[in-house]
């Protein structure tokens, strides 16, 4: 039979080849973790050796990844899901590079196993996690101390380096607009190899949506998620300064005057 039957939007497509990976790399003799964090979505441990992986899913594109790297210290492996057979291509600086080439039979055996999700996905709690985690923590109990239940959003590096201007989940569903007075947005930048440090923060308030917060029509991919108007970030850069911060004390000092 045919696997195109099951053809999936590109978040369940991606998840998917995640799953095929792991369980490879399982098969193999890999400890795997599960990131999705950073631009990594899993680390590889053998041997007290410890790589990362970015892993690229597409329908019968074949072939070594060809887009963009913005760090050179991951590897950048990519899953070819066909109808009957999947192959992974994987980067030179792989640890599964010398297994190459690597075709997986069945596919549809293995999309029955990821419905069940039979592989094991263990999180990985890393530096970039737990930095993400206390950040928002901080600014949650800051509001909180002032009677304010807020909503926060942290990004890392992806959200400068490729992400468009309409972020899907800015600013949110109706329920979550409806439930906070606000969101802060927190955009973060690479620090170094194993840190991120704050890039930008947004304080968009959610009675200024429609108005002085400008919004635009959703683009195909996330009407196709129900997301229907988003918000222009270009605009917002230029007509709400006063609520764009470069660090979260000067963000503390002043946002009190602000809510």
């Amino acid at each position: 039979m045919s696997f195109s039957k099951y053809r999936l939007n590109d978040q369940l497509l991606g998840d998917f080849g995640e799953f095929i990976y792991r369980k490879y790399a399982e098969g193999q003799n890999f400890r795997v973790k599960q990131t999705n964090v950073a631009e990594t979505d899993v680390e590889l441990l053998k041997n007290d050796n410890k790589y990362l992986i970015d892993v690229k899913s597409s329908w019968t594109k074949e072939g070594g990844f060809k887009g963009h790297r913005s760090r050179i210290d991951i590897s950048y492996d990519q899953v070819s899901i066909q109808d009957d057979t999947t192959k992974i291509f994987p980067d030179k600086s792989s640890p599964l590079f010398s297994l190459a080439p690597i075709i997986i039979s069945d596919t549809e055996q293995l999309f029955k196993e990821w419905k069940v999700k039979k592989t094991n996905k263990e999180k990985n709690n890393n530096s970039y996690q737990e930095y993400r985690k206390e950040l928002k923590k901080k600014i949650k109990l800051f509001f909180k101390d002032n009677n304010i239940d807020i909503r926060v959003v942290i990004r890392g590096s992806v959200s400068l380096t490729r992400w468009s201007a309409k972020p899907d989940n800015l600013p949110g569903s109706e329920k979550m607009i409806n439930r906070y007075p606000a969101t802060v947005f927190v955009q973060l930048k690479y620090k170094n190899e194993t840190e991120e440090e704050i890039s930008k923060i947004f304080y968009i308030k959610h009675g200024y949506l429609g108005k002085s917060i400008k919004l635009i029509e959703a683009d195909n991919r996330q009407k196709k998620k129900g997301i229907q108007k988003v918000i222009d970030f270009e605009h917002f850069k230029n007509e709400n300064k006063q609520y764009i911060f470069e660090n979260l004390d000067n963000f503390l000092e002043k946002i009190i005057y602000l809510i």
